[in-house]
């Protein structure tokens, strides 16, 4: 029943706005760090289902936001990194 803040930050973004990382931390009423999340993804033309790159309108809104320390420029091979490769449910 106690109020959390949640804070946003942007992590990362590729030159042409189509990578985007954000981190996303969250606080007890008290102030204390109780979780973070970071996450990265892509925007996806859902007509032509396949990546793209944003509008400018947009991409300058989006690089507004408020960066972390380690704010970096995202490329492709930032995306393959990780080595996560979707699973199926059986």
């Amino acid at each position: 029943g106690k109020p959390i803040r949640v804070c946003l930050q942007l992590k990362g973004l590729s030159e042409d706005g189509r990578y985007f990382s954000f981190l996303h931390n969250f606080y007890d009423h008290k102030g204390r760090n109780v979780a973070r999340c970071e996450m990265m993804g892509g925007w996806i033309d859902l007509t032509e289902r396949k990546l793209r790159e944003l509008p400018d309108e947009l991409y300058q809104n989006l690089n507004k936001l408020d960066k972390t320390d380690d704010f970096y420029e995202i490329t492709k091979e930032d995306t393959r990194r990780f080595g996560q490769i979707p699973k199926d449910l059986e």
